[in-house]
Order: structure tokens, then C-alpha cells, then sequence
């Protein structure tokens, strides 16, 4: 059976639709594109690294090619450090391309959140930056 775990990181893309806790780069575009104000649980230095959506579609499209060398393999899907972004780095890039500041509100940290999740993607070819 050609079959492999994917182990997937921040994944983002085109027709999106995020929620505070899943697709947060979906969530705060749409937000901030709408006017609605953001909640940050914590300082917003925490850090993610983020894949494109298409990225993740050529790495399923490789493995499919090449799962008889790959089967059984657990596979990090990331965009690995050279992809990674703090949520205040998100939005600075929103409010530079949206030319608006964005209405950001902060309460504390919750307790299961990582302050930094970078997926460990050695010799992986990475992703696009956002």
C-alpha cells in the first residue's frame, strides 16, 4: 500500500476561510480586509512557519510519484525557517498592502499556545513566502 503521514503545518491559500484557531493567516486576512477588529492571545511574537496551498499539492503530487521509495515515511509539510512569519509580522504585512492600520485587541496568552512552531523540513524543497 503506497501510504505516508503528512504532518502539516500553517497552511494558507486561495478561496481560505479561517477561524481564530484554524487558518489563522485566512482568519486575520479576512479580517483585517473587512475591517474587523483581531484578537491576539498573547504578545503576538509567536511564530509559525506557513506553506502555500499549491506547495502542499506538489509535495502530494511527489510523493504519489515516488511513494514506492517514500511509503511508510512520515513527512513534514511546513515552510520550514525560511518561511516563517510572528503574527505582528502578519500583520505589518496586511497593513502595508491594505495601506491601514488594523484594529488589534490583546488578551492573555492561552496555555496550550507555542511561542514558536517551525516544521522540521530537512531536505524538503520549501515553499512561496507569503
Amino acid at each position: 500500500m503506497k501510504a505516508g503521514v503528512f504532518r502539516m503545518s500553517c497552511i494558507h491559500g486561495t478561496r481560505q476561510f479561517g477561524m481564530e484557531d484554524q487558518g489563522w493567516v485566512a482568519h486575520f486576512a479576512i479580517s483585517a480586509s473587512l475591517g474587523k477588529p483581531i484578537t491576539i492571545y498573547g504578545d503576538g511574537k509567536q511564530v509559525r512557519d506557513v506553506l502555500f496551498v499549491d506547495d502542499l499539492v506538489d509535495a502530494y503530487e511527489i510523493f504519489i510519484d515516488q511513494a514506492s521509495g517514500l511509503k511508510g515515511s512520515v513527512l513534514n509539510m511546513g515552510g520550514g525557517p525560511r518561511f516563517t512569519h510572528s503574527l505582528l509580522e502578519l500583520l505589518a504585512i496586511l497593513e502595508k498592502g491594505l495601506q491601514r492600520k488594523i484594529s488589534v485587541s490583546y488578551v492573555d496568552s492561552r496555555p496550550a499556545d507555542e511561542r514558536v512552531y517551525i516544521s522540521g523540513i530537512q531536505g524538503s524543497v520549501t515553499g512561496r513566502v507569503i
